[in-house]
């Protein structure tokens, strides 16, 4: 009589216990992916509430020669090297032409304008007008009336900058910007409304785009022109040179007919 023993039930109990152990680790890692996923988004979403307070607002007056324009703009809180993410949300032509045509009458340049920031006031909630900081930049009009009269076109900024401190807005102050000032701001805007300065990622945030090359703005006023463009060697003047952050400190070299313009009107006055 022979005892014939087999282990092949054990073996299959074995492999019932394995099977439902690598089900149940299976699962607990789910568990635990879910429950991580829900933190990420839970702390990302507390943060950006701590982090984004709301929209603010911004007021730029770009008085050219021919006319003067109001324009308004909103970003976030989120910041790249203290840069906002900047939306233009209005804009509003001044009745007239520029302010340089108001040398012998700089007072009745109030009114056109004060018809534009009635409607800029609207565009703005009212709690954040205080908070609004608020710029005007005159460009070649205003430096060719510098050049011939000079009383006459501090007086027109007076008479704007008196009439800016009665509204609620922060302002920031009105200003004869160079031309090489020109140049530069219209090369950086140029480039910052291509995404050659930042680009946003999947996880948004934003990052300077690796490779990115930038493009020259050649900026043709009714009284000046400006070109700008990044050159292979910086040059000196007539080439003005500008540090630009929005791009890790690139050196921006600037050539503007600008200044060689107002030189042979102070040539033909004098």
């Amino acid at each position: 009589m022979f005892t014939v023993l087999s282990r092949q039930p054990c073996q299959q109990t074995g492999f019932k216990v394995l099977s439902k152990t690598s089900t149940i680790i299976t699962l607990v890692f789910l568990l635990l992916s879910i429950v991580v996923v829900i933190a990420v988004t839970l702390v990302q979403i507390n943060q950006k509430e701590v982090l984004s307070p709301g929209l603010k607002y911004g007021i730029v007056l770009d008085a050219g020669s021919s006319r003067t324009t109001v324009y308004v703009y909103e970003w976030p809180a989120e910041k790249e090297n203290d840069t906002g993410i900047v939306s233009q949300t209005f804009k509003c032509s001044v009745k007239g032409p520029g302010i340089s045509s108001y040398g012998n009458n700089p007072q009745e340049i109030v009114k056109p304008i004060d018809d534009c920031m009635n409607k800029v006031k609207e565009k703005i909630p009212s709690h954040l007008h205080k908070n609004t900081p608020t710029y005007l930049g005159a460009t070649a009009g205003m430096r060719l009336l510098r050049l011939q009269n000079e009383t006459a076109a501090n007086e027109v900024l007076g008479s704007i900058q008196n009439y800016f401190r009665s509204q609620p807005f922060e302002f920031r102050g009105a200003q004869i910007i160079t031309g090489q000032q020109e140049g530069v701001y219209g090369w950086i805007t140029a480039n910052y409304l291509m995404g050659n300065f930042l680009e946003k990622t999947l996880w948004r945030t934003w990052v300077h785009p690796h490779g990115a090359e930038t493009t020259g703005a050649l900026d043709l006023g009714g009284a000046s022109t400006q070109l700008s463009f990044v050159p292979e060697e910086c040059m000196q003047t007539p080439i003005a040179r500008y540090r630009c952050s929005c791009m890790a400190m690139t050196t921006v070299c600037i050539l503007t007919a600008s200044s060689v313009m107002e030189e042979m009107k102070q040539r033909k006055g004098s």
